[in-house]
């Protein structure tokens, strides 16, 4: 048995950016989504053409002449190497591409304006590769718990001020997040010396953010936050940031306007017009 060497990725990597740099990002990106598909495959033999390494290929997300030039490119560039077989057991392998390609299935019958930030997230992890999506949402897990935080904070806010309507509250929360941010690093990093969150020393701040970066954290500042909603959200950023990042490295094609526009609506939390907003008019 043998498997694709260390090496490929790298090799892989460098045909994909060549082939973007020559204007043929479609063929790249078919490279990329094949190559996520068989990267931990096991092969019975070494291939040695484009026609039999494209016989494990087992998903629906490329059609049947994307998968022929894609492996016919990137047959040229893997190298393989053999599998030390020396467990007496034979473990079967567990089939997981049917799964893995049924969590996309939405991508074709759901228009970016109607997707949720999980959706959007899935969209940008499809490209991006499992492992980056795992090192993300591990990252997000530690910020579940300061949630909980933050909602004692906003309970506090509003005991301590009943009078003030929840707006307000907010805007001024928000604002006091990008100045946490700024002076921390995190809107909701712990303040060492009490062990509570920072901001409840940055919300009696007189500094004022910029009105996009305020804007950018008042999903976080909604008194009536949806814990689920914002950690969607929060992973969301991440990863259109990792994408972007991608970008930047030639490595993935830059998404489209339709796309950016459904990310900024859902992390603003722009929603369709109202009729009691018609009204006010």
């Amino acid at each position: 048995m043998f498997k694709l060497s260390t090496n490929s990725s790298t090799a892989k990597n460098s045909l994909t950016k060549a082939m973007r740099k020559a204007k043929q990002k479609d063929q790249a990106l078919s490279i990329t989504k094949l190559y996520s598909h068989i990267k931990d495959k096991e092969f019975d033999t070494i291939p040695t053409t484009g026609t039999e390494l494209a016989k494990y290929y087992t998903g629906d997300v490329l059609t049947t002449l994307q998968v022929s030039v894609a492996c016919a490119n990137l047959i040229e560039v893997l190298e393989f190497e053999e599998i030390e077989e020396d467990c007496i057991y034979d473990i079967p392998e567990v089939v997981t591409a049917p799964a893995i390609e049924s969590r996309y299935s939405f991508m074709d019958t759901t228009d970016f304006n109607n997707m949720s930030a999980h959706q959007l997230s899935l969209c940008l992890f499809k490209d991006l590769g499992s492992e980056i999506e795992v090192k993300i949402l591990s990252m997000q897990t530690g910020f579940k718990s300061k949630l909980y935080l933050l909602d004692e904070l906003k309970a506090n806010i509003v005991a301590k001020y009943p009078d003030i309507r929840l707006e307000v509250i907010e805007n001024k929360l928000a604002n006091a997040m990008v100045i946490t941010k700024l002076k921390t690093g995190s809107a909701l990093s712990i303040d060492p010396s009490s062990g509570n969150l920072s901001l409840y020393q940055y919300y009696k701040t007189t500094l004022v953010g910029s009105d996009s970066d305020v804007q950018n954290m008042s999903f976080l500042a909604a008194i009536a936050q949806n814990k689920q909603q914002t950690l969607d959200i929060m992973i969301l950023q991440s990863a259109f940031k990792s994408y972007k990042e991608a970008v930047a490295s030639g490595l993935l094609p830059v998404t489209s306007n339709e796309f950016n526009l459904a990310v900024t609506k859902i992390i603003q939390g722009v929603l369709p017009t109202t009729q009691t907003s018609i009204d006010l008019l």
